[in-house]
């Protein structure tokens, strides 16, 4: 575009303030984990060299526009550029930060042939993140896999199956990668769940009938052992 080179250095005073700003919102009145806030806060840090000077009250759609780009070829996946535009839309946009409205609206990718790729491959992102949950999620039958592009095809779950069950492991590592994929493969657990079991993960409960005697006897179960993980989707620890 003919500009000058991106001189690196600390952001403006304007921005820096910003930025500390939309930390603090996010930690102390959303109070979200600061993962989260790092992740709205990011994209000011991505804005401020394009707007150079200008103070983020008179930012313009073009530097706008020149940002979101920047994200958007900046990463395969395209989920930069969702958040970019996210943070437009509930930062700047939401809380009127900026003279001109609706800045959101020029998120939008340059015609080349690399903007408009990137841009078809963060609305895969944005498509597959708004189905969760909705009508477009339900399976129409029992064999539909959900979330298929996710998942191995079944040729290759079952081979993941045969090596981690029959074969040798080579080396330390090995073993621990092939204990873990068991323990995903019979318990269903996230790769961050198996990876944090305790070392003392048995959990026996026994079952008595009112009298005392075990409920096996009465053809019910006596006995059941459970495995304490924490859960990647909530935030308390739960038995299995």
């Amino acid at each position: 575009m003919e500009q000058e080179p991106v001189v690196g250095g600390p952001m403006p005073p304007a921005w820096m303030d910003l930025y500390q700003a939309v930390l603090i919102h996010q930690l102390l009145v959303r109070k979200t984990k600061p993962l989260s806030a790092i992740k709205i806060a990011v994209p000011i840090r991505q804005l401020a060299p394009v707007a150079g000077e200008t103070p983020p009250w008179a930012v313009t759609p073009v530097q706008i526009q020149q940002a979101y780009n920047a994200t958007l070829e900046g990463q395969v996946s395209g989920k930069v550029a969702l958040d970019f535009a996210t943070m437009v839309r509930n930062v700047i946009d939401r809380q009127k930060l900026a003279d001109i409205p609706s800045l959101a609206r020029y998120c939008e990718p340059y015609a080349t042939k690399n903007a408009l790729a990137a841009q078809q491959q963060a609305d895969a992102v944005r498509n597959r993140q708004n189905a969760h949950g909705g009508r477009k999620s339900l399976r129409r039958s029992l064999a539909e896999r959900k979330s298929a592009s996710k998942l191995p095809d079944e040729r290759a779950f079952w081979e993941r199956v045969r090596i981690v069950f029959t074969e040798t492991p080579m080396s330390f590592s090995d073993a621990i990668r092939f204990a873990a994929f068991k323990v995903q493969i019979i318990m269903g657990f996230r790769i961050g769940e198996a990876a944090l079991l305790p070392l003392d993960w048995k959990r026996w409960r026994e079952y008595l009938d009112a009298d005392g005697r075990p409920a096996g006897e009465h053809g019910g179960f006596s006995r059941s052992l459970g495995v304490p993980h924490q859960s990647s989707l909530r935030r308390n620890p739960r038995q299995c």
